[in-house]
């Protein structure tokens, strides 16, 4: 049999201001049946006192390094994290999560067994409210399938999971009035990664984004793999307060919501022109879907501002060529009226007028469909 010491893990946890939740982590990573890991903490310029609770969390775990930085945001933390690990596959852990005991235990198996693929991907639960670590619901049982993706079948099968909603996507949506579900693969702690794919072919995540980040890594990440295992099992509890990133840039920050979506069509377009290169394979329509519900999303959003300068940003987007290309003939036929007449009223450059209706239905109260 073969010891532990041949293969090990390296789990990063970037972290900001986490001080009332971070040792959920720590209790999960004590109680993980395979003990052969490193865990890399980086403090992401936090405010309150998580780098000196972190550090007492970590004064009696030899298997615990804590570096502390700047804040530059969770994509630059996680870099950090690549660059100081030392582990064959990489784990990337949120700070507020937690997951079972065997995790690390079946993923080394399913490694071994599987002859060290690219990358494992494995399910989840979201989970809202107070958590207790000695005393969480059971995750559901499931059928532990586990199923191999090799050379473009990961293109084909998988890419369409994690880099947003295709065209075929949105059309479901039209015929069934529910949007599909992707499951977890588009969150970095649901893989994990063999190292040395990523070394070899730079892979890192996009440091302009701070929500988004994971659907462009894995994206690029899918590009090179040449064998993904998609394990049928529920491993992780996601653990949501209902204050995630994206709200609170949905809430405050009009400017910053901007730049985050345009930059994400840009990010995609980066992903594209890789897909072509390398495998010459066109993904437009995998992810065209997304950035026409970003021109629904951010309609509503903006609108929840003043009207000069939501619509000013509003036009500014549409304006925007990638955006364009996606909308440009996008299939409206069969779309219900809440998504159909806006998109009409897009194509036929009358979003000054939409934007005024939807403003003055947020003044008068009207609940407002968000396309997710």
């Amino acid at each position: 049999m073969e010891s532990e010491s041949e293969l090990k893990l390296s789990v990063i946890i970037p972290y900001y201001n986490a001080s009332q939740y971070i040792s959920r982590v720590f209790h999960a990573l004590d109680k993980q049946t395979y003990r052969n890991f490193e865990v890399i903490i980086i403090d992401d310029g936090s405010t309150d006192d998580s780098l000196k609770v972190v550090q007492q969390l970590c004064s009696s775990r030899s298997y615990c390094k804590v570096y502390s930085f700047e804040n530059a945001g969770p994509s630059t933390a996680r870099n950090r994290g690549i660059s100081l690990a030392s582990g064959e596959y990489l784990y990337f852990l949120d700070a507020d999560d937690y997951f079972l005991p065997e995790l690390f235990e079946e993923m080394v198996g399913i490694i071994r067994d599987y002859d060290f693929p690219d990358d494992i991907r494995f399910g989840y639960q979201w989970f809202y409210g107070k958590f207790d670590v000695e005393n969480h619901p059971p995750l559901p049982k499931a059928s532990g399938e586990i199923k191999v993706f090799e050379g473009d079948d990961i293109t084909n099968n998988l890419l369409g999971t994690v880099i947003g909603y295709s065209t075929k996507d949105v059309e479901s949506y039209y015929r069934l009035g529910t949007w599909p579900v992707k499951g977890a693969g588009y969150s970095v702690w649901s893989h994990f990664y063999k190292k040395s794919t990523i070394e070899e072919h730079n892979i890192r995540f996009a440091e302009c984004l701070i929500m988004g980040e994971d659907r462009i890594f894995n994206s690029t990440f899918m590009a090179f793999a040449k064998k993904v295992v998609c394990v049928d099992k529920d491993y992780y509890y996601y653990i949501s307060s209902g204050q995630g990133i994206l709200n609170t840039i949905l809430k405050l920050d009009i400017n910053r919501l901007y730049y985050e979506k345009k930059t994400i069509l840009e990010q995609r377009e980066v992903v594209r022109q890789l897909y072509l290169r390398e495998k010459n394979i066109d993904i437009f329509e995998t992810y065209r879907g997304s950035s026409v519900i970003a021109a629904l999303q951010l309609a509503i959003a903006f609108s929840e501002h003043s009207l000069f300068r939501g619509y000013c940003l509003y036009s500014k987007f549409l304006a925007h060529p990638l955006l364009k290309n996606a909308l440009d003939g996008f299939p409206i036929k069969n779309a219900p009226l809440k998504f159909k007449v806006p998109m009409l009223m897009i194509k036929y450059h009358l979003s000054g007028l939409l934007f005024s209706l939807l403003w003055g239905g947020q003044k008068v109260g009207l609940k407002l469909d968000k396309y997710r």
